[in-house]
């Protein structure tokens, strides 16, 4: 199996985890270190899986734009403790992603998928329990406001 692509071996995982016909389904960021091509193969596959067989899917993923895109719900942790939980458009919004991720972000609908996206901008910083924004400058610098 060492000679086949990444993509194809996440492909193998998940055939070899589906001969035992479970009904909940594992996973560990699959999408990682994968070309987009064969993230939007994975994910996609995984979609299929719950839809046309019913597997419920559990899944960590960091992408918070695949995690929107193919997610019916979303589980936001923050130091290992669930800050909240719904669906994309109830979690993917700019005070979860600040309180959660620490980014400054907008979030935008996908122009096909009606779904919301995250745009994250800038860092967040916190100063004796405040929060405050901190702008990155080209130059590496940092300016808080």
């Amino acid at each position: 199996m060492s000679s086949y692509s990444g993509g194809v071996k996440r492909r193998l995982d998940i055939a070899l985890n589906m001969m035992v016909n479970p009904k909940i389904l594992f996973l560990d960021e699959p999408t990682t270190f994968l070309d987009i091509a064969h993230q939007l193969d994975i994910m996609h596959l995984l979609v299929r899986l719950n839809k046309q067989q019913g597997v419920t899917i559990v899944m960590v993923l960091h992408d918070l734009n695949h995690a929107a895109m193919f997610s019916d719900n979303i589980v936001a942790i923050s130091n290992g403790t669930k800050y909240c939980e719904g669906s994309p458009e109830q979690v993917i919004i700019p005070e979860v992603l600040r309180n959660v991720f620490n980014v400054e972000a907008i979030t935008v609908k996908h122009p096909v998928l009606r779904t919301s996206l995250c745009l994250p901008y800038d860092l967040c910083k916190k100063v004796s329990g405040e929060q405050k924004n901190q702008s990155f400058h080209k130059g590496g610098s940092f300016d808080e406001t």
